[in-house]
């Protein structure tokens, strides 16, 4: 998590990883969003500022990672925002151990 507040804090000029964090956290109770669509946001948008090879297809690439991620956890736990704490640090957890 650490990465993905680092470019959202960067991306949205704020100055706490508590505020990116906080960011991250509207975006996946207002917008509904799912972690795979932050990270083509993110994607998207570092590639659009030179940062990532513009020939790189990103939604190809993202979408071959949520096939990997589904593969090994089950389909409702795949969207953060539909998870409750107690049960993400054990989706987390079981993450790990993989």
């Amino acid at each position: 998590m650490s990465n993905l507040s680092l470019f959202v804090k960067k991306g949205m000029g704020l100055e706490t990883d508590a505020q990116a964090l906080g960011a991250i956290g509207r975006y996946f109770s207002e917008e509904q969003g799912d972690i795979f669509k932050l990270l083509k946001l993110i994607a998207t948008s570092l590639q659009n500022a030179g940062f990532l090879d513009r020939g790189e297809n990103i939604e190809k690439a993202i979408e071959a990672e949520k096939a990997k991620v589904t593969a090994r956890v089950p389909q409702d736990k795949t969207n953060v925002s539909a998870v409750s704490g107690s049960e993400e640090n054990q989706v987390q957890s079981e993450l790990v151990s993989i």
